[in-house]
């Protein structure tokens, strides 16, 4: 299995929309090509403490062959979910060119302090 992760900024004590972020993860372990070193999964977050927003992605090689449980659900109820709480203050891209797929959401966190 190849995956990357990387986060750019300071995560501590910041929060978003629960169950956006496993949802995309998620994805990447269904619909993923995860045995091809040379086009590892990867997911990407960035903290930018100056706006207060997240800017998250996913990007992976699609596995041949479909996963025959996918209904698409999971992606639909994250649209439902941020536009629910931000309303117009996110963004959402989905990129599916070839045998490649990337998903790109930034949203606003909220800051909580640590006791």
């Amino acid at each position: 299995m190849h995956i990357t992760f990387e986060v750019q900024g300071n995560a501590e004590g910041k929060l978003v929309a629960p169950m956006v972020l496993i949802t995309l993860v998620e994805n990447i372990f269904k619909h993923g090509d995860l045995h091809d070193a040379d086009n590892p999964a990867f997911v990407y977050c960035t903290i930018d403490d100056s706006i207060q927003t997240v800017y998250f992605s996913t990007h992976n090689k699609i596995r041949t062959g479909a996963y025959e449980g996918s209904t698409g659900i999971g992606l639909s109820n994250i649209e439902q979910r941020l536009q629910s709480l931000y309303k117009n203050n996110f963004s959402i891209s989905t990129t599916d060119v070839g045998d490649t797929y990337k998903k790109e959401i930034t949203m606003p966190y909220v800051a909580v302090l640590s006791t």
